[in-house]
């Protein structure tokens, strides 16, 4: 929808169809709600969304690598308490 001020907004139209006793349609009423600023949160709220799932995963992968340097760490721990070398990988 175009504003008067000539700016494109988001808009919520609804409208009913009023009739008088015997059905037939008198008049419409409707009402047009600006919801620019909803859609704005709306999409900056998706965006900050896949950011934090973005952040989830990354912290996942070094968490996983993490327990996988631990493993390898108490591996060569134990190596060397039996007077063999190992490296890590």
């Amino acid at each position: 929808m175009i504003a008067a001020t000539g700016k494109i907004v988001w808009a919520n139209v609804t409208a009913t169809l009023i009739r008088d006793s015997q059905g037939k349609p008198i008049y419409n009423l409707g009402m047009i709600e600006n919801i620019t600023d909803r859609k704005t949160s709306e999409a900056a709220l998706q965006a900050s969304e896949a950011q934090l799932r973005k952040q989830a995963d990354q912290l996942q992968q070094a968490y996983e690598q993490l327990q996988h340097t631990q493993i390898q760490l108490v591996h060569s721990e134990k190596m060397s308490s039996l007077g063999k070398k190992t490296e890590l990988k």
